[in-house]
């Protein structure tokens, strides 16, 4: 029976490594040409994100610093996004990203994340945006922030359930990332509590 000819993975092999087809080893050698097509790909597009990432630092930091300054911070936001962040929002986006040293000036992986969270915020609150809605309709005397009792009532419409005292004081804790003493009930901290 040595010799016998099977049916291998979509080729012809023999039995006994006595003797492999070509179009087995061209299948063979695809596969792994493919796997390595693709991590290559992935270590190219991580390179376009880095380099991409840089480019936008420099542009920001108008000083040349190498760090980015909240004045910087606000600056770039405005021109890129059309949208001047206030001083509370600034004040938010620096404590959730200014995470080493130091304090008050972002680091370029810093300057990534503080993008992001604006990125977020202004989805979150864009005009029309449930959330939005929801923060503006509870918002009774239109202070930006929320106490516990209108949190509550959001938290009950955004999930269409009944909320606790202790969830809406569990959302609040959660959500304050300013530390201002608010509670976390901020416009833009209660995304973070959600």
């Amino acid at each position: 029976r040595r010799g016998a000819c099977f049916v291998c993975a979509g080729g012809f092999a023999w039995r006994g490594n006595t003797f492999r087809l070509q179009r087995f080893r061209a299948m063979v050698a695809g596969c792994h040409g493919a796997v390595q097509a693709r991590r290559r790909a992935k270590l190219r597009a991580g390179q376009g994100r880095a380099t991409e990432l840089e480019t936008l630092f420099k542009t920001a930091d108008a000083d040349g610093s190498g760090r980015i300054s909240r004045g910087e911070l606000a600056a770039y936001l405005t021109q890129r996004y059309g949208q001047t962040p206030d001083d509370t929002e600034i004040g938010f986006i620096m404590k959730v990203a200014d995470t080493n040293p130091p304090e008050g000036r972002l680091g370029m992986q810093e300057f990534a994340v503080a993008i992001s969270s604006w990125e977020c915020y202004r989805e979150e609150f864009a005009s029309g945006a449930r959330l939005a809605v929801l923060f503006d309709d509870c918002d009774v005397h239109k202070t930006g922030s929320l106490d516990q009792d209108q949190l509550r009532t959001l938290l009950g419409r955004y999930s269409n359930t009944a909320v606790s005292d202790d969830d809406a004081a569990a959302v609040l804790k959660q959500a304050d990332a300013i530390g201002d003493g608010s509670g976390g009930g901020h416009r833009n901290e209660v995304p973070l509590g959600l």
